[in-house]
């Protein structure tokens, strides 16, 4: 008989940014006024825009899945 336990599908899964498409460097997630999030590279000579949401989450998930 097979005791493995199932995976939680509750349990929240870390949230990882992916590096600058145009340098590799790190971007940055930075709050801003009220509850606002910044993310961006930064490195200005790269160029890469900046992404500004509601949430952490929300930020990184549209500096993750932008245009290259």
């Amino acid at each position: 008989m097979n005791m493995k336990k199932k995976a939680d599908k509750t349990q929240v899964q870390p949230v990882v940014m992916l590096p600058c498409p145009f340098c590799g460097r790190k971007p940055t997630l930075i709050p801003i006024e009220g509850d606002l999030w910044d993310i961006s590279c930064p490195y200005s000579s790269c160029g890469e825009p900046y992404f500004v949401r509601s949430t952490k989450a929300l930020a990184i998930k549209a500096w993750n899945h932008r245009s290259t």
